[in-house]
C-alpha cells in the first residue's frame, strides 16, 4: 500500500488504555511520504462523527459524513494497521489540520 500525506485510511485503534479511541475508523495520515519510505510507523489523526468544537479538532467533512479530526488521539501506528485507503481530505481541510497542528505544537 502507498501510504501519502492526508490521505484517509481504516486503522483499528485497539487495543486502548483509558480515554483513547479503541475502534476501527477512519483516520488522516498527517506523517510526511519521506517518513514512510524509512520507517514503519505512520502518524495518523483519527476522525469523529460527533462534533465537541474543542480546540483540538479539525470540523471535517469526509464520505458525506460531518466530524471532526481529533488532534487529542494523535498516534504513531504500524503501517501493518492500515486496512485499506479510504480517500483523501480536501485541500482546505488538509490546510484546516496543518494550521491546527503547527498552533498546537508551536
Amino acid at each position: 500500500m502507498v501510504i501519502e500525506r492526508f490521505a484517509v485510511v481504516l486503522v483499528p485503534l485497539d487495543p486502548g488504555v483509558g480515554s483513547e479511541i479503541r475502534k476501527t475508523g477512519p483516520c488522516a495520515v498527517v506523517s510526511p511520504e519521506v517518513m514512510h519510505k524509512h520507517l514503519r510507523t505512520v502518524i495518523v489523526v483519527p476522525m469523529t462523527s460527533g462534533r465537541t468544537g474543542w480546540p483540538t479538532r479539525v470540523p471535517c467533512q469526509f464520505a458525506g459524513i460531518e466530524g471532526e479530526l481529533a488532534l487529542d488521539q494523535i498516534r504513531s501506528v504500524d503501517r501493518h494497521r492500515l486496512v485499506k485507503t479510504l480517500g483523501r481530505l480536501d485541500d482546505a481541510t488538509a490546510d484546516r489540520l496543518v494550521d491546527a497542528l503547527t498552533a498546537l505544537f508551536s
